[in-house]
C-alpha cells in the first residue's frame, strides 16, 4: 500500500475516534516514507487526543526536520500550546503558519483569539478579518469577530457578523444567544426576543437563558459572554 493511502486511512481513524489506529496507520506511513512529513504531524494530532502531550510535540518537531515551511504542523503545535496555556509559544507557532501560508484562515483566527486574550484588540480584530477574508463562510471566524465586537461595544458590526455566522450555521445556538443579547445591549428588546424564539427550536435551556436575561436591565458596556 502506497504511503499516502495508509496516511489517509490514518486521517479517516482520527476523524472517526480510532485514535490507535490512527496511530498505528500513521506509524506505518513514517517507517515506509521516514522523511513524510505529513505523516508525522498526523501521529502529532493523534498523540493529542490519546492525551500524550509530549509525544506530540516531539513527533510533530520531527516533521519540521524534513519540512520546516510545513504550515499545517507549526498550526498543529500552536494548538497544542494553546490548550496548555502557553500562549506566547502559540502565538509563534500560529504566526509561523500564516508566514508559510499566508492564506491559511484556521490559524488567522487562532491568532484572533489569542490577541483578543492578551486584550491586544486590533491584532485580534485584524486576525479575524483576515480569516473572514481567506475563508469567507467560515462561521467560526465570523462568530469570534461578532463576540468580539460585543466585547467591545461595536453593537452594529457585532449584529452583522453574529447574522452572518448563522447565514452560513443556522443551528449554532451560541451565535443565536450572542446575537440575542447583542440586540438586548442596543435597547431592540422585540428583535432579541424574536432570536430567542428561533432558539427555543435548537437549545431550550440556552433560550430560557437569554429570556431570563432580557428581563434584566441592560448596561452600556461590559462583557455578557
Amino acid at each position: 500500500m502506497r504511503t499516502k493511502e495508509i496516511y489517509d486511512r490514518g486521517m479517516e481513524f482520527l476523524a472517526q475516534g480510532k485514535y490507535d489506529d490512527a496511530i498505528r496507520e500513521f506509524k506505518s506511513a513514517t517507517k515506509l516514507m521516514p522523511s513524510f512529513a505529513k505523516g508525522y504531524c498526523g501521529l502529532g494530532l493523534a498523540y493529542v487526543k490519546t492525551g500524550e502531550i509530549e509525544a506530540a510535540i516531539m513527533t510533530i518537531n520531527q516533521a519540521f526536520s524534513y519540512k520546516p515551511d510545513y504550515p499545517e504542523a507549526h498550526y498543529a503545535l500552536g494548538h497544542i500550546y494553546m490548550e496548555r496555556a502557553e500562549d506566547d509559544k502559540a502565538i509563534e507557532s500560529f504566526q509561523k503558519a500564516v508566514t508559510f501560508d499566508p492564506k491559511y484562515a484556521e490559524a488567522h483566527l487562532a491568532l484572533g483569539q489569542l490577541y483578543e486574550k492578551k486584550v491586544k484588540f486590533d491584532a485580534a480584530k485584524n486576525s479575524y478579518k483576515k480569516a473572514i477574508k481567506y475563508k469567507p463562510r467560515y462561521w467560526e471566524a465570523q462568530y469570534a469577530l461578532g463576540k468580539f465586537y460585543l466585547r467591545i461595544s461595536k453593537l452594529d458590526e457585532a449584529v452583522t457578523a453574529l447574522k452572518t455566522a448563522i447565514k452560513y450555521k443556522g443551528d449554532y445556538a451560541d451565535a443565536h444567544y450572542a446575537l440575542g443579547l447583542t440586540y438586548l445591549k442596543k435597547g431592540e428588546k422585540d428583535s432579541a426576543l424574536k432570536v430567542c424564539e428561533t432558539l427555543k427550536k435548537i437549545d431550550p435551556d440556552m433560550a430560557e437563558k437569554l429570556l431570563a436575561e432580557s428581563g434584566k436591565p441592560q448596561q452600556s458596556s461590559g462583557n455578557f459572554l
